[in-house]
């Protein structure tokens, strides 16, 4: 059973998961949208979905900026946990 919190951040009020378009995720990740589609043409951005456009979902979005968390710059994302 998922938690009330995390029901309202990642789906909309019928249940559906909450899609945002390429200027939201954009604004959302503080780059433009013009970068987004850079990174989506060399496969580089987050995961998103084609539904008669582009969509990302927001959990895709969080799921990037955690794979992008390092702690300190020579560390190459690799988990030492």
């Amino acid at each position: 059973m998922m938690s009330k919190l995390y029901r309202d951040l990642f789906y909309d009020s019928s249940g559906k998961p909450l899609l945002l378009t390429p200027k939201e995720a954009a604004d959302f990740l503080r780059i433009t949208p013009r970068c987004l589609a850079n990174w989506r043409v060399a496969g580089k951005g987050p995961r998103y979905c084609k539904l008669g456009g582009i969509r990302y979902r927001l959990q895709d979005l969080m799921d990037f900026v955690e794979a992008g968390v390092r702690n300190s710059t020579s560390d190459t994302g690799g988990r030492n946990d």
